[in-house]
C-alpha cells in the first residue's frame, strides 16, 4: 500500500501495463479525463471512445462527475474547448514578444542569429521583419484553431453525453449529501484524502469527496481485482509523486516525464480506505497522455491517433529500428555539442540586483535564476531578501514571479529553505525596505499568502510576521492568521429612486469602511468597480483588492448575487497601519 520514496521506474510501467490490460480492471473516469476526451480531435477521440466503450459495464463514470460536466456542457462552456484560450493567450504572447523585441534589439544582439541562407549576419531591422513575418503567419494559424475549436463545441457535447449515458454509477449521492459537510470536516481535520486542495473553494469544495465515496461504494459488488482512477488531475490530496525513481541503470534520477511516464501513485490511504470496500483490490492513476503511450506504445493496441496527439510529430512517425539511412552531414564548424556546457549559477549579489532591477527584462533574469538554484537544490544566500524582491517583482505584474512565488508556497520547490522565504515575502508585503510599515501592504501575493496560513510547515514565518506587527493589529482588516479567521462586514442599504436597493454604509462591527469622497475620487466605489451599481460579491471583491485581503475570508449580511447601487459620493476610507484609523 505505501511506496518508497524511491521506486523502479521499469517495474512501474510493468506494473501498470498489466492493470490497464487485466480482464478484472474496472475504470472510473473523472471531470478532467472526460473534458480531456472530448477536446480531442475526431480521430483521436474516437479510439479512445471506442476503447472505453469496449470495456463495457467494466466502464463507469460516478453521478457527480456525470453533473459537474452536465454543468459545462449546459452553461460553463470554456472548458470544453481549451483551444481558444490556448490561442488567446499564445495570440497575446507573440505581441508581447515583438514589443519586446523592438526594444531590445540593436544590431549587434541581431547579429548572434545566422539564419540558413543568409548572405551575412543580420541586422536589427531584418530581424524584425522576418520576425514579423513569421509571426504573422503563426498568428493566422493560432486564430485557426480558435475559429475551428469555437464551431467543435456542439461535437464535442454530442460525444461526452453519448459517453455518459449508460454508464453513470448507480449511485445515492443524496443521502451523503446531508452529511458530507461533517465528513469532509473530520476527514480534513485528520488529513484524509482527497478534498483537502479544494477545501478553500467557494464552488464544489466536496466534489472531490462525493466522487471518490462513489468509487469506494461502487467497487463493493463489482469482481474486480484492479481499480483505475482515469483523470488528468493529479493534485497531491489524490497523488503521491516521488521525487526521485530507480531508472533502468538501478541509480536514483529524478522523477520526470520520460518516454510518456511519470511515477505518480494513489495517496496510501485511498488505496487502504478501497480494500475495506474490495479486499486485496489494488489502485492506480492514470492520466490520459499515460493512456494514449500504454494502449499504442506498450500495449500494441493500435491507437495512432490517440499516440500522436501526445506525441511531438517527430516522434509519433518515427522511423523503424535500422531504417533511420546514412546521418545527415553537418558542415564544418556548425556541429552542435552533445552536452552543452553548464553555465556558472547567478551569484547571490546579482541576483539580488537583478531582482531589484526596474528593468522588467533583468527582473525576469533574477526570478529564473531564482528558480534555477532551487530547482538544483543549491544553497541559498539571503533567502529573507530574495522573497521580499520576489514579492515586491510580483506587485509590479511580473508573472514569473508570481509564478515562482506559488512553487514555493505550495513546497514543491525551496524545501529547505521556504520558511524564511515565506518570511521575507511576509516581511516585504507589509515592511518597506526601511524595516518600516509600508502605508499599505503590497497586493501581488496577497491570496498566496494568505493561503499558507494554517500551513504547519510555515508557522514560524507566520509568528514572525505577527511578531513584527503586535499591537498594529486593528489598523488592517485582516491579516494572516493560524484559525484562519473571517470578517463579517453589514451592508447598509435603503430605496433608491429605481426601486433598487442603494448602499449608504458598511459596516465592521462599529468601524464604518466607508466616507464621502469628491465625484470622481480614486477611492469611491465607481471608481473602484467601474460601475454605478453592482453585485454584493462584486462589492466583495472590490474589498478585498482595496484592503488586502482575500475574498474567501469575507462575508456579508447580504446574498452574494443580490444587487445594489451606489452614488457617486460614496468611496472607502483611508486606512494603513501609519493613519489613526481603525478598521476593527
Amino acid at each position: 500500500m505505501f511506496q518508497n520514496r524511491l521506486t523502479s521506474r521499469a517495474a512501474f510501467v510493468a506494473d501498470l501495463k498489466a492493470v490497464v490490460d487485466g480482464s478484472e480492471t474496472y475504470f472510473f473516469a473523472d471531470t478532467s479525463f472526460l473534458i480531456a476526451v472530448g477536446s480531442l480531435h475526431p480521430a483521436a477521440r474516437k479510439e479512445v471512445c471506442d476503447w472505453l466503450k469496449g470495456l463495457g459495464k467494466r466502464f463507469r463514470v460516478p453521478a457527480w462527475v456525470a453533473h459537474e460536466l452536465f454543468g459545462k456542457i449546459s452553461k460553463d462552456t470554456p472548458p470544453l474547448v481549451p483551444m481558444v484560450r490556448s490561442a488567446d493567450a499564445f495570440v497575446s504572447a507573440l505581441a508581447l514578444l515583438q514589443s519586446e523585441s523592438r526594444r531590445f534589439l540593436d544590431d549587434g544582439r541581431a547579429a548572434g542569429f545566422n539564419q540558413p541562407g543568409a548572405q551575412g549576419p543580420q541586422d536589427r531591422v531584418g530581424f524584425l521583419a522576418a520576425l514579423d513575418r513569421e509571426i504573422v503567419t503563426i498568428r493566422q494559424r493560432a486564430q485557426h484553431l480558435k475559429k475551428a475549436a469555437s464551431q467543435s463545441l456542439e461535437e464535442t457535447t454530442e460525444v461526452l453525453v453519448e459517453l455518459l449515458n449508460g454508464r453513470v454509477l448507480d449511485s445515492d449521492i443524496y443521502a451523503d449529501l446531508r452529511d458530507v459537510q461533517a465528513i469532509h470536516a473530520v476527514r480534513l481535520e485528520g488529513g484524509l484524502p482527497p478534498g483537502i486542495a479544494d477545501r478553500k473553494k467557494d464552488d464544489n469544495r466536496y466534489g472531490d469527496l462525493i466522487i471518490w465515496l462513489e468509487v469506494v461504494r461502487g467497487c463493493k459488488d463489482v469482481p474486480a481485482n484492479a481499480i483505475v482512477l482515469l483523470s488528468n488531475d493529479v493534485k497531491p490530496d489524490w497523488a503521491f509523486t516521488p521525487p526521485n525513481v530507480r531508472n533502468d541503470a538501478g541509480k536514483a534520477a529524478s522523477n520526470l516525464l520520460t518516454d510518456g511516464f511519470k511515477v505518480i501513485f494513489p495517496q496510501p490511504l485511498l488505496v487502504h480506505e478501497l480494500q475495506q470496500s474490495r479486499a486485496g483490490a489494488t489502485l492506480s492513476l492514470v492520466t490520459l497522455p499515460t493512456l494514449a503511450v500504454l494502449l499504442h506504445r506498450e500495449l500494441g493496441g493500435g491507437f495512432p491517433n490517440l499516440f500522436s496527439a501526445y506525441t511531438a510529430a517527430a516522434q509519433a512517425d518515427a522511423p523503424a529500428e535500422g531504417t533511420e539511412g546514412p546521418p545527415e552531414e553537418v558542415p564544418e564548424g556548425q556541429e552542435l555539442p552533445r552536452e552543452p556546457e553548464r553555465q556558472a549559477p547567478i551569484a547571490v549579489a546579482e541576483i539580488v540586483r537583478l531582482l531589484g532591477s526596474l528593468d522588467p527584462t533583468e527582473a525576469a533574469a533574477g526570478v529564473a535564476a531564482v528558480r534555477s538554484r532551487l530547482e538544483a537544490e543549491a544553497p541559498l544566500d539571503e533567502p529573507r531578501t530574495l522573497g521580499r524582491l520576489l514579492v515586491e517583482a510580483v506587485a509590479v505584474g511580473l508573472e514569473p514571479a508570481s509564478i515562482l512565488v506559488r512553487d514555493i508556497i505550495g513546497r514543491n520547490l525551496g524545501r529547505g529553505e521556504a520558511v524564511d522565504l515565506v518570511s521575507g515575502m511576509y516581511g516585504g508585503t507589509y515592511f518597506d525596505t526601511n524595516g518600516e510599515p509600508r502605508d499599505m501592504p503590497l497586493a501581488g501575493a496577497i491570496d498566496d499568502l494568505f493561503a499558507v496560513q494554517t500551513v504547519e510547515a510555515f508557522r514560524p514565518a507566520l509568528l514572525g510576521l505577527q511578531a513584527r506587527l503586535a499591537g498594529r493589529e486593528r489598523s488592517f482588516l485582516l491579516l494572516p492568521d493560524w484559525n484562519e479567521p473571517r470578517v463579517r462586514l453589514e451592508l447598509a442599504t435603503e430605496a433608491s429612486a429605481s426601486r433598487g436597493r442603494r448602499l449608504v454604509a458598511i459596516l465592521n462591527g462599529e468601524a464604518s469602511l466607508t466616507q464621502d469622497v469628491l465625484p470622481g475620487d480614486a477611492r469611491s466605489l465607481r471608481a473602484l468597480i467601474g460601475s454605478d451599481a453592482a453585485t454584493v460579491d462584486e462589492v466583495r471583491n472590490a474589498l478585498a483588492a482595496y484592503f488586502r485581503v482575500p475574498a474567501r475570508q469575507i462575508e456579508t449580511n447580504l446574498i452574494r448575487s443580490e444587487r445594489v447601487e451606489f452614488d457617486e459620493i460614496i468611496g472607502l476610507t483611508r486606512w494603513g497601519p501609519n493613519t489613526d484609523f481603525r478598521l476593527r
